[in-house]
């Protein structure tokens, strides 16, 4: 017997937004350098690309900014290639992270909670 989710929190942060947040701060000045901003974005979005294809399938599931925030508090770059990666804040004061589980409710699950 399945039972609907009981409660879903989001968390998460669309590619495009991440894309921005990599060039926050970075805009061109002139028209000239938008060709130059265009391919840079380009590698940007091929690094994370790579990145992403070699995790493992647990991985996979999680959202990149949770393990590159992970990665940043262990002292690590979070995304190779990207040394200026800003990351918006999900830390909260008092260390945590709010993240969203999702899960098919079942009564096994619901024993083991």
């Amino acid at each position: 017997m399945r039972y609907p989710p009981v409660r879903a929190i989001r968390l998460a942060v669309p590619l495009l937004a991440l894309a921005a947040t990599f060039a926050y701060g970075q805009a061109p000045a002139s028209v000239a350098n938008k060709a130059q901003y265009k391919l840079n974005l380009q590698k940007q979005f091929e690094i994370v690309a790579r990145e992403k294809a070699t995790r493992t399938p647990g991985m996979r599931k999680l959202d990149q900014v949770l393990i590159y925030t992970v990665r940043q508090a262990k002292g690590e770059n979070p995304a190779k290639g990207l040394p200026k990666l800003r990351l918006p804040s999900i830390v909260r004061a008092d260390g945590t992270v709010e993240v969203e589980i999702s899960a098919a409710v079942t009564s096994n699950l619901l024993l083991q909670l």
